[in-house]
């Protein structure tokens, strides 16, 4: 099991701001770039250069939360907003401190204001009741993701 180690956060107080700018974090596997590509709505992350995943209907997207694994950001987690109000984010993980990066399925309650901690060697997300949905709890570690609550 890797321990993970809080690194430092991107905009947390401020979730949803809107970014026509490339934000990227330098990682164990090369730089991770979130890109906006507003003319066809959709946000693209890279690795090293490399695509990884393209996500369509999102606006803006933002690194969220940074996790070290072996003494360099291991984890990014990142934020994707639609732009609307209704559901102004959601979530995805990018792990890259096992070799080949891996991507965690979309996760989180719509709210964006999370609240992050290392709990026992794992990652844990909590999120406030948004709407008329219910808080939720979600834990990453070993490569998994599994929402707890």
């Amino acid at each position: 099991m890797f321990k993970y180690a809080l690194a430092f956060a991107f905009s947390m107080a401020t979730a949803v701001t809107v970014s026509l700018a490339d934000e990227t974090v330098d990682t164990l596997a090369g730089p991770v770039t979130v890109r906006e590509i507003p003319e066809d709505f959709r946000v693209e992350i890279s690795v090293a250069g490399q695509p990884l995943y393209y996500q369509d209907d999102s606006r803006t997207a933002y690194i969220a939360q940074t996790f070290e694994v072996y003494g360099a950001v291991g984890v990014v987690v990142v934020g994707f907003n639609s732009g609307g109000s209704a559901c102004p984010v959601l979530y995805r993980i990018v792990d890259v401190s096992q070799g080949a990066p891996n991507l965690s399925q979309q996760f989180g309650s719509c709210s964006d204001i999370p609240k992050f901690k290392v709990v026992k060697g794992s990652i844990q997300i909590d999120f406030p009741k948004y709407n008329e949905g219910s808080s939720e709890r979600w834990v990453y570690s070993e490569g998994k993701l599994k929402q707890t609550r």
